[in-house]
């Protein structure tokens, strides 16, 4: 099942699949969710990380099963195994910083991280997980952040993006 986008979506989908690191900073509610998943689509990607803060994470599994018709596994602890099974696996910030070993080796297309603002401080460990030298974007062909907050107090939380 696949939804009706508005013509933003379908051109921020189109932006985001066209590059392999890239950000979605549109206001809240504006679709972000699914132009996401229109751009795995649009790459045909066959394995998908989703990182995003917990209360997201059923929100994610829906969208993600029904835009693009794979089988989806929340991931809540750090010691649940992964499903074999599974094509996206959706998982919080906590879990994947914990996990961040084991996400690598499911040698994904794309990485996800939603509500990616979370990211803004470089020595945090879930920046580094995801971020930093040898992080999880390093592992996968493309990364995409969204978020509506991309600057919450200053200008230099864009820094981890820009590097």
């Amino acid at each position: 099942m696949t939804f009706s986008l508005m013509p933003h979506q379908i051109e921020d989908a189109k932006f985001l699949a066209s590059r392999s690191f890239a950000g979605c900073f549109n206001d809240m509610g504006s679709g972000k969710t699914r132009t996401a998943l229109e751009a795995c689509r649009l790459v045909e990607a066959r394995r998908v990380i989703i990182v995003a803060p917990p209360i997201a994470l059923p929100m994610w599994r829906r969208e993600a099963e029904a835009h693009l018709g794979l089988r989806a596994q929340i991931v809540r602890t750090g010691k649940e195994p992964f499903d074999g099974s599974a094509q996206v696996y959706i998982i919080s910030y906590a879990i994947a910083t914990k996990r961040a070993d084991d996400l690598r080796g499911l040698l994904a297309d794309v990485l996800i991280m939603d509500e990616a603002h979370a990211l803004k401080n470089v020595s945090a460990k879930r920046t580094k997980a995801m971020l930093g030298k040898g992080g999880l974007c390093s592992y996968v062909s493309r990364t995409w952040s969204l978020t509506g907050t991309p600057i919450t107090k200053w200008a230099d939380d864009l820094f981890p993006f820009l590097c």
